[in-house]
């Protein structure tokens, strides 16, 4: 293994292209004006003109306010929502729905829900909660009076992200299908907003265009997709970037082509029997067909030739020629993992190869030697190869300080020393069109502002934590509008920005 230092800062834009019919009064330029319509401050209520409170915020919003103290104890859940009465209602860790007032007062309102949830979004009847069970891959609703829980919706792959719209409309993200659908709560028929997405998570609705936002947690984007007028949805399209967005795996790319995975590892593009193209690991099992264990074989790295041997059938290929050095491969054969080798009169260790082959390397010199390689005569953040036998990948040139000094290497897609960036989680906006997107790694919110420009860092690690989703205050039992309140899933509690300007309501409680 090896460790990467970086110092990178990267600036993404909101997209500005999010109204593909703008009203006749509109200027036809597809930019978010900060209108104050949204229902932020009035509601669901046909609009009765400006909202100058909310103009004056938006015209002067204050600087990022200090890290605030958190408050423990209230959440220690993937989700939570406020309820009419001020309770913030989340799924404990005995696996219960249960309201807890600010005094730390709990009701259980449902037990039991199932064992694994993701989401938590009253509908507008401020009745009943939506939950997804991620377990059982369904979408459930719970009936607040009773408890009695209803299977909305079976059969998803991996139910993560959650949103209601202002109609009562439940949105949900398949992170391992890569689809979004718009559920009808009460019969459980849907649609599909989007599809051939990398990892969709986190989902947040802006009303006022009917625009839908689609966290990755992977690539590092968030998308947005907007109702076209005739029915449908919008192209997704990618709204805003995260600093170190590894990006989407073979996006642009045709069959066959080399990928990378965030992680790091190569691989090549392949059907995923859904119409889109993922990252498949890639093993050449056509050049030992009629082959001996050992017999020499032939495959490719990234168009080069690799002169190997054949190895025999893994959990997850079948016998299949490496693309490793065979020398280095012959050398390990038989041997434990990491056990002192040497090919060429270079001393090194047995160490697994990205294809689970075992290959003798000298994980800091031969490492080194290959990152630095890859980025020879290339400028930060360029496209990158490692071209290594233990673990190749696309990647990009970022600065690397190592035993030989500073200069650029090539690492992994939105690798740093912290971990792999990219994984965003939770989503939300403000009343001046603000976008802030949390992150797993490190644990961080940023936000992006309407007119683009750099991501601000409005909190990063200090609790090193995970941070998955975010909503604004609901006005009642003490839960300002104005700050945003972020779960902190790890230490169980909330962290509350007071950030100055309100937020796009959720559907229920709405003001």
């Amino acid at each position: 293994m090896f460790f990467l230092l970086i110092g990178a800062c990267a600036t993404a834009a909101l997209d500005t292209g999010r109204r593909p019919a703008p009203p006749p009064e509109d200027s036809g330029q597809a930019v978010d004006s900060g209108d104050t319509d949204s229902g932020a401050d009035t509601g669901p209520e046909e609009d009765s003109g400006p909202d100058t409170a909310s103009e004056q915020r938006c015209e002067d919003i204050p600087p990022l306010p200090p890290v605030p103290e958190p408050l423990p104890g209230l959440v220690g859940a993937e989700d939570f929502a406020f309820d009419a009465d001020g309770n913030v209602l989340f799924i404990n860790g005995n696996l219960d729905l249960v309201a807890q007032a600010r005094d730390g007062t709990v009701r259980v309102i449902s037990p039991h829900v199932a064992r694994y949830t993701a989401g938590t979004r009253f509908l507008p009847d401020g009745k009943h909660v939506m939950v997804c069970d991620v377990t059982h891959g369904s979408l459930l609703k719970i009936d607040v009076d009773t408890g009695d829980v209803e299977v909305v919706l079976g059969g998803l792959e991996y139910p993560n992200g959650l949103e209601v719209d202002p109609e009562g409309y439940v949105y949900v993200s398949e992170e391992t299908s890569g689809v979004v659908r718009r559920v009808d709560p009460s019969t459980g028929d849907y649609e599909v907003v989007a599809a051939h997405l990398y990892r969709p998570n986190g989902l947040h609705y802006r009303a006022s265009d009917e625009t839908l936002f689609i966290g990755s947690f992977g690539a590092g984007y968030v998308w947005a997709v907007t109702k076209d007028g005739a029915g449908g949805w919008s192209a997704p399209r990618v709204a805003v970037k995260t600093p170190l967005a590894p990006g989407q795996p073979c996006e642009g790319a045709a069959v066959g082509d080399d990928c990378s995975v965030p992680s790091g590892y190569l691989g090549a593009c392949a059907d995923d029997g859904r119409g889109g193209l993922a990252c498949e690991p890639d093993f050449d099992v056509d050049a030992c067909v009629g082959l001996a264990d050992g017999d020499p074989c032939t495959t490719q790295r990234f168009g080069n030739v690799i002169n190997s041997q054949c190895v025999p059938a893994t959990a997850t290929s079948a016998a299949f020629c490496p693309a490793s050095d065979g020398e280095r491969v012959a050398e390990c054969v038989g041997r434990r993992s990491y056990a002192p080798c040497e090919v060429d009169g270079h001393a090194g260790l047995c160490n697994p190869s990205w294809q689970g082959v075992s290959v003798c390397y000298e994980s800091t010199t031969d490492v080194l030697e290959d990152i630095r390689a890859g980025c020879a005569d290339k400028a930060l953040y360029d496209a990158c190869v490692s071209d290594s036998d233990l673990v190749p990948y696309l990647g990009q040139c970022v600065e690397y300080s190592a035993t030989d000094g500073e200069g650029l290497a090539c690492t992994p897609p939105g690798s740093s020393y912290d971990g792999v960036h990219g994984g965003l989680d939770g989503l939300n906006l403000d009343e001046c069109g603000n976008l802030y997107v949390t992150e797993l790694t490190p644990s961080t919110l940023w936000r992006f502002t309407e007119a683009g420009g750099e991501a601000e860092v409005v909190y990063a690690d200090l609790y090193g934590g995970w941070i998955p989703n975010l909503h604004w205050g609901s006005g009642v039992g003490g839960w300002d509008p104005q700050v945003l309140y972020a779960s902190e899933r790890i230490d169980g509690m909330l962290i509350g920005f007071d950030l100055g300007v309100r937020g796009e309501a959720d559907a229920y409680p709405r003001e």
